[in-house]
């Protein structure tokens, strides 16, 4: 074998473990809703939306340390090394609404009902790191049938520097937007408007769009590890009757009809119906939730009891038992402050507390896929 075949086996043996050795993790954090959202009609919806987001409001005002989401919210972290050999490691959620005075005029104001759901607002943007980082970390999730429901995770290997480099670009791109130009809401995927701009060029005035829930099921479709039982798992559908879909204009929605007697469903006679179709937070952990509680049962411990380890999903756990590890853990790191109480003034006077800054880390707990 002469030196030139030599070097050529030698160099293409280099390429082919640069694109096959494992090249670092994507992990998607998911945190559910301060209190469940009940979507089974519009009252109860309007309702169980309204108290989770006064209970996210006053666990923050009690404990500022204390983060939680009237909807949920998901944060992608990822660290691997991209084609040009550069380590990359990012924490991002797609987030927006930062003005709650354009949603509070939409249902107030100009009454547009549930309109709101398929609304693109042009406030989108992506929590900062630290601020990513500090969401999964601070928040303490809820009580539910007498446990602690915490985020959760499902963790995924990144086989290639190529994958790297593709989701790299896939954040980069969103972080590079101005609000005006990301727009933020539900009936928009961030993985679909994405290769939609790739397909015009990277046009600027091709709008990128999303969620946080469609945002990290958009890494999941760029590594190409998204499945039709994740998108089955995750995804909620509401049929919801054009009744409560207002125009702003002509056709209003005022709130007391919604928490009215035909506000128990989302059907009314008369009206045609259109789809809301979305990744939902909720679904997204009771999903991870299931399969953690259905694999514990599987291995023989009885003492694990929860409703979201169904017969769906324990068929599914069966199946992909080899797959999944159940039992991973992740650890996170997040700043914290806590208020000391102030030594007492001899003199009588106020002394106000002291605030002590602090970083420690915090378990969690999820799912790795293996492949």
């Amino acid at each position: 074998m002469g030196w030139r075949q030599t070097l050529r086996i030698a160099t293409w043996a280099l390429v082919a473990a640069s694109t096959t050795a494992s090249a670092g993790d994507l992990t998607v954090y998911v945190y559910p809703s301060a209190k469940e959202i009940n979507w089974t009609s519009p009252k109860k919806t309007l309702m169980s939306a309204g108290l989770s987001g006064v209970e996210g409001a006053l666990a923050h005002l009690i404990t500022p340390e204390q983060i939680k989401s009237m909807m949920g919210h998901v944060i992608v972290h990822y660290r691997c090394t991209d084609e040009d050999g550069v380590a990359q490691e990012s924490w991002s959620g797609l987030t927006g609404q930062n003005d709650a005075g354009e949603t509070r005029n939409d249902l107030l104001r100009d009454q547009i009902g549930f309109s709101v759901l398929f609304k693109m607002y042009a406030d989108g943007s992506l929590d900062a790191p630290d601020v990513a980082r500090n969401l999964v970390a601070r928040n303490p999730g809820r009580r539910e049938d007498g446990r602690r429901a915490e985020p959760l995770f499902a963790r995924f290997p990144i086989s290639s520097a190529q994958e790297c480099s593709r989701i790299s670009h896939f954040q980069q791109s969103f972080r590079s937007r101005s609000a005006k130009d990301l727009l933020y809401g539900f009936v928009r995927e961030a993985y679909e408007t994405y290769h939609e701009w790739i397909a015009g060029g990277k046009s600027p005035a091709i709008q990128l769009a999303g969620g946080c829930t469609s945002y990290g099921a958009g890494f999941l479709k760029m590594l190409g590890v998204h499945s039709a039982d994740l998108e089955r798992f995750w995804r909620r559908d509401v049929l919801i009757s054009e009744r409560w879909l207002g125009d702003g204009r002509r056709h209003k929605v005022p709130l007391a009809h919604v928490l009215g007697p035909d506000g128990e469903s989302w059907q009314s006679e008369g009206y045609g119906d259109r789809l809301l179709s979305f990744y939902d937070p909720e679904r997204m952990w009771d999903f991870l939730d299931g399969v953690r509680t259905c694999a514990a049962q599987l291995q023989g411990d009885k003492g694990v009891v929860g409703e979201n380890c169904t017969p769906e999903l324990m068929q599914w756990t069966r199946v992909h038992r080899d797959a999944v590890n159940t039992n991973a853990s992740s650890v996170v790191k997040g700043n914290f402050s806590r208020r000391i109480p102030a030594p007492s003034n001899p003199k009588g006077g106020y002394s106000p507390p002291r605030i002590v800054h602090e970083v420690r880390d915090v378990v969690r707990h999820g799912i790795d896929f293996l492949r």
